[in-house]
């Protein structure tokens, strides 16, 4: 199933130069507003803040936020008129404009800089506020974290080490939503500069070795093969390679696209010289598409 044949046929491509972008999903948890500066002894306050990342893979920090919606306390005007300053270490929310009597500056400090798979917690030292909607209210963020959404589950894993020592990983950005069309698969932790490509089923399974493969498939029945032109990567030096999935042409026979409330699995494989030619592959990832 991935022999000679296969091989052979991966070396003669090369790698696309067309950059693609992940994004990732955050939410505050957590986070309440303590109004101890103009107010002592005031009850906190809970805000809620949802907002997206978005990165080439490779060079997640210089990445771009984009404010998705959220509640203030003691604000109720939205966020039509609130600027968002996102960084991956800090968050700053402003007033767009000038207006009578209204006011707007919450700065959020991370502990830790925001990642694609774990929790960022607000600094509460640093953390504070300013809001003003005819009364002035001053003080500290007490609690709280940027949690990335969880877009998929993993299964079949740890994979088998590759000749890194270490298994390859999978991993999924973006939305599960199918009219969105944005969700990105990312292999990491991959031999250097060897190709590979995703694979698709609606169906789990564990195949150990296939085709004197050094790792274990873990699909079954119909398997995709993402290996239509400007689909196969290439792990390059870092050690990774990614794919902004096209939900309205997966590559059956022919072609189809995910329905809502499809569930799908995702693997992985790649080549690697461990240390003679063979293959590997990824820990087996689901989505469940809305």
């Amino acid at each position: 199933m991935f022999g000679s044949a296969v091989l052979g046929a991966i070396t003669a491509l090369t790698p696309a130069a067309v950059a693609q972008t992940s994004t990732v999903t955050y939410d505050l948890d957590d986070v309440w507003l303590l109004p101890d500066i103009s107010h002592p002894g005031a009850a906190a306050q809970p805000m809620s803040l949802s907002f997206e990342w978005t990165y080439v893979p490779g060079d997640f920090e210089n990445g771009s936020g984009l404010l998705l919606d959220g509640d203030i306390p003691w604000w109720g005007l939205g966020l039509v008129v609130v600027d968002a300053t996102i960084e991956t270490s800090a968050i700053e929310l402003t007033l767009a404009g000038n207006y009578h009597d209204l006011g707007l500056d919450i700065t959020i400090k991370f502990l830790q800089p925001l990642s694609v798979d774990q929790s960022s917690t607000i600094d509460t030292v640093l953390s504070s506020f300013e809001i003003e909607v005819g009364i002035t209210r001053r003080g500290h963020i007490v609690s709280g974290s940027a949690v990335p959404r969880a877009l998929y589950s993993d299964y079949c894993g740890p994979a088998a080490a590759s000749s890194t020592g270490a298994p390859g990983e999978l991993r999924a950005f973006g939305t599960s939503s199918v009219q969105d069309n944005d969700l990105t698969l990312e292999a990491t932790s991959l031999p250097a500069n060897q190709f590979g490509y995703f694979l698709a089923s609606r169906t789990r399974a564990f195949v150990q070795n296939p085709g004197g493969s050094q790792g274990n498939l873990c699909l079954g029945g119909s398997i995709l093969r993402f290996t239509r032109p400007g689909e196969i990567g290439f792990s390059g030096p870092a050690g990774e390679f990614s794919l902004g999935l096209d939900l309205t042409s997966f590559p059956s026979s022919p072609p189809s696209p995910v329905l809502p409330g499809e569930e799908w699995n995702f693997q992985a494989w790649f080549r690697d010289q461990n240390p003679a030619a063979t293959s590997n592959f990824t820990q087996g990832i689901t989505v469940e598409f809305e």
